[in-house]
């Protein structure tokens, strides 16, 4: 049965509570299930318009695998891109990403899709980084940068955690 919480900050204490026993009865880090469930709670959905892969795909089906901290997507639809210039299609990707984060589960989550805060040229194929903020109960649970590369590709990388949480340093 699902559980109803009353309030955001219901929730969010629910979560962090959670999280912390299932990192100790998988004895994996709490940092390490978090990445999971907010990469999870992101990128919800089939209607997305990308596919989970690399370190992160793998992490999920084999259990011990070596944890990463980022995420690799690959656009189905290479459409998207149709003779569109570097800026338009990360302003595309922005929109998309915003848009399918922005989606409304009753789950008291909030994502932020930021503007193109770096341009990246020195990266193999280009691409730009955009800063990720996800909320809960009006707090910042962690950021993460997109990364898109020309081939198609987003890199999502977790940088920080600012919730408070005693004795646990998360993400």
């Amino acid at each position: 049965m699902k559980k109803e919480y009353k309030t955001s900050r219901d929730f969010r204490n629910a979560l962090l509570d959670k999280l912390k026993q299932v990192a100790f009865a998988q004895q994996k880090s709490v940092q390490r299930i978090q990445r999971q469930v907010a990469s999870d709670r992101l990128f919800t959905g089939a209607k997305a318009p990308w596919i989970l892969k690399g370190g992160h795909a793998l992490e999920l089906r084999i259990q011990n695998s070596r944890a990463t901290k980022d995420l690799d997507l690959a656009l189905k639809d290479a459409k998207l891109f149709n003779s569109k210039s570097p800026k338009d299609q990360n302003k595309i990707i922005r929109e998309r990403l915003q848009e399918k984060a922005s989606t409304d589960l009753s789950d008291y989550f909030e994502f932020i899709i930021g503007e193109q805060i770096l341009d990246l040229t020195a990266a193999p194929y280009g691409g730009g980084r955009f800063p990720v903020e996800a909320l809960i109960d009006s707090k910042t649970t962690f950021t993460c940068c997109l990364f898109r590369h020309d081939d198609g590709v987003l890199l999502v990388i977790f940088q920080k955690l600012y919730i408070d949480v005693d004795c646990f340093n998360i993400f």
